[in-house]
């Protein structure tokens, strides 16, 4: 397919959702809960806050810290921009993926439903929308961009673009952890695909040093991380239910056993009788899946981008080989691509419903948040020098008094604020 067409169908599958996003109000959003943290710190902290490691207490994630650092000298105080910034790393995202499916199957309809369908899913919104989710959002780009150089050096031989997706894959891991899926998803992609004679010491040495430095970082900076060390966080059976909450979640089905059970015949069926891109989108989605699977608490909506691309990447590989077996059956080409046109445009139609109630969702939630902003500003136009200061309940449930002093601190300009939250403990 030439480049230029190719670049058409990813500008309009890409486009499209991207759209989507920005008609519903997506870049008029506000911020929310953990996004204060993140912005008070890479406005009024040092360098040494930004690249610290060991306090124990906290996740080491460098690389998003420096993306906010990037952001909040680009964009100031304009919550606006920030969420077109966000909205810019998706599109991105959306991108590499297109990439990655066509280096896989190279046949530009399953990438053109894979990516599609992906852009318009609504699992994830809640990774699209909320600021702080950049952690999920940009360790995902850097998984996306070590996969693709890893199947553009084994098609091309060459050592330098090895090395870069070395470089890519601890991007990753120190963007989120949930990044280490990377050192899955090379060794499996290169069997899957059939570039086998690349699984060798001398070509994926870097990525276990990456798996070295990352072990390592995450002992040192985590030994007192109350998420591991109180229990919230451990390997058992309940990432079984875990994982196929998550895949419902996926398709928008029923967390429910008939649910269960269906989706896990299908994706055995896969598994055993799929097309090759059709199991190297199932091993995507399990290997990206799988650093989440831990928490007792259960799924999360942002937890689901980077095994979203993996379910897409299947599905359009299936629906594609769908569609070329109809072609087979009845000898029209015109037939089987009306099936098929009706079958996506059903199942885009129906995720993009979704996604634009998740949309408003989020963005109500941010408007709880701007609309105690605005009326604790009403009333204290300016602040008094001292830097202890009181402020009223929330009065909404889902503003946390907890956020309440990084919030003040980021809208008045002011590090040194110490606030006491009416009636909270």
């Amino acid at each position: 397919m030439p480049t230029r067409r190719l670049a058409l169908v990813a500008a309009l599958v890409i486009g499209g959702p991207i759209l989507l996003y920005l008609v519903n109000g997506t870049a008029g959003g506000f911020f929310a809960a953990d996004d204060f943290q993140w912005l008070t710190t890479a406005r009024d902290g040092s360098w040494a806050d930004v690249l610290a490691i060991g306090d124990g207490a906290r996740f080491y994630r460098p690389v998003v810290r420096l993306w906010f650092v990037g952001a909040v000298a680009a964009c100031g105080p304009a919550s606006p921009c920030y969420h077109l910034l966000h909205l810019g790393l998706h599109a991105l995202c959306g991108l590499l993926l297109f990439t990655l499916t066509f280096l896989i199957s190279r046949d530009r309809l399953t990438t053109g439903i894979a990516t599609l369908l992906f852009m318009v899913m609504p699992g994830y919104v809640e990774a699209v929308l909320w600021v702080c989710a950049a952690t999920e959002v940009v360790s995902a780009l850097f998984m996306l961009a070590a996969t693709v150089l890893v199947m553009r050096a084994a098609d091309t031989q060459r050592t330098a673009q090895w090395w870069m997706a070395a470089g890519a894959a601890l991007l990753a891991v120190f963007a989120h952890e949930s990044g280490v899926a990377t050192l899955l998803l090379v060794p499996g992609l290169l069997w899957l695909t059939g570039r086998r004679p690349h699984l060798r010491v001398g070509t994926l040495w870097p990525f276990a040093a990456v798996g070295i430095l990352f072990v390592l970082a995450v002992a040192f900076a985590n030994w007192r991380n109350p998420l591991l060390t109180t229990g919230d966080y451990r390997l058992g059976p309940h990432m079984v239910p875990h994982a196929l909450d998550y895949v419902a979640s996926l398709y928008v089905g029923p967390h429910a056993a008939r649910g269960y059970i269906a989706s896990s015949l299908a994706l055995l069926a896969i598994a055993a009788f799929g097309s090759m891109p059709a199991r190297a989108g199932l091993w995507w989605m399990v290997a990206t899946m799988l650093p989440f699977l831990g928490f007792l608490s259960g799924i999360t909506s942002r937890y689901q981008y980077a095994p979203a691309m993996g379910f897409a990447m299947m599905l359009g590989a299936v629906l594609a080989a769908l569609t070329r077996g109809l072609e087979r059956r009845t000898g029209s080409r015109v037939a089987a691509a009306l099936v098929a046109g009706v079958c996506l445009t059903i199942a885009a139609g129906r995720f993009s419903r979704f996604t634009v109630e998740a949309v408003g969702d989020r963005l109500e939630w941010f408007e709880e948040y701007r609309a105690y902003a605005d009326a604790f500003r009403a009333r204290n136009p300016t602040l008094p020098a001292t830097s202890a200061i009181a402020a009223p309940a929330p009065q909404h449930g889902d503003v946390r008094p907890e956020f309440i002093q990084p919030m003040l601190r980021w809208i008045y300009h002011r590090p040194d604020l110490i606030v006491t939250v009416e009636g909270a403990p």
